[in-house]
Parts: C-alpha cells; sequence; structure tokens
C-alpha cells in the first residue's frame, strides 16, 4: 500500500530560520511580530523582507507557525492588536505552576493576614473618614 506523504509548501531551510527567529524574539519577552522577524531574518540570514513575509505565510498554511492576534502590554504597543507568531505548541504551554495544598495553604494564610491587615486600618477612626469614599469602603 503507498504511503501518503504531506507535502509542505514552505522551504524547510527557511521555516527553521524563522522558527530561530521566533523563538529568539520570544525569549526577549517580545510579541514575535511581522516587522521584527523580517528584520532578524535580514540581518542575520540575509533574507528579503518580502521573501521572508511569504515564507511566513506558507508556514502558516503548512501548520508549523502559529498566527494569532496579540494586545502588547508594555512600551509604545501597549493596547495595540498585532499579529503574534508563536512556534506550534507554545501557544498552549504558557508558564502554569503546580502548587501543592500545603503552599496553597500558606498562600491563602497569608493573603487572609493581610486583608485583616487592611480592613484594621480602615476602621480606624481619623483622617480616612475623611476620604469621600469612606462609607464605600467600610460598612459599619
Amino acid at each position: 500500500m503507498a504511503r501518503l506523504t504531506k507535502r509542505r509548501q514552505a522551504d524547510t531551510k527557511a521555516i527553521q530560520h524563522l522558527w530561530a527567529a521566533i523563538e529568539i524574539i520570544r525569549n526577549q519577552k517580545q510579541i514575535a511580530n511581522i516587522d521584527r522577524i523580517t528584520k532578524y531574518m535580514s540581518r542575520v540570514h540575509g533574507m528579503h523582507p518580502k521573501e521572508t513575509t511569504r515564507q511566513l505565510s506558507l508556514a502558516v498554511k503548512d501548520g508549523l507557525i502559529v498566527e494569532t492576534l496579540t494586545v502588547g502590554c508594555k512600551g509604545s504597543k501597549a493596547g495595540i492588536e498585532q499579529e503574534g507568531y508563536w512556534l506550534p505548541g507554545d501557544e498552549i504551554s504558557i508558564k502554569k505552576k503546580n502548587t501543592n495544598k500545603q503552599e496553597m495553604g500558606t498562600y491563602l494564610r497569608f493573603i487572609v493576614s493581610r486583608m485583616k491587615e487592611r480592613a484594621i486600618d480602615l476602621n480606624k477612626k481619623g483622617k480616612d473618614n475623611k476620604h469621600p469614599m469612606y462609607r464605600r469602603l467600610v460598612h459599619s
């Protein structure tokens, strides 16, 4: 029986370079958008920006790179939607810290103690009761 092969449209060498570019950009805690990827590819591998864009779109069609709409949260791009590119599998593996019950209990006790301290501070009569939102903050 004939074996089915999956034919890729994108160039394999270019895909490896694009993966490296996305990984390096993501390691700098930046969104891997088209501008950063094309700058990296032209600087390091000498690839023309149009060719980079073409290979990137073919890689997205092949499923070798994931394209997402990402909102920037820092710097000059804060709140602006950008097309971000991820390596397959990275979009799911956002760091999830596994904490056991003992650690969770410690965190919870700390949070509750801080809330109690804050409640005591708010209940103190003094200059706080002159605050315009005092009645909404403290129910007495």
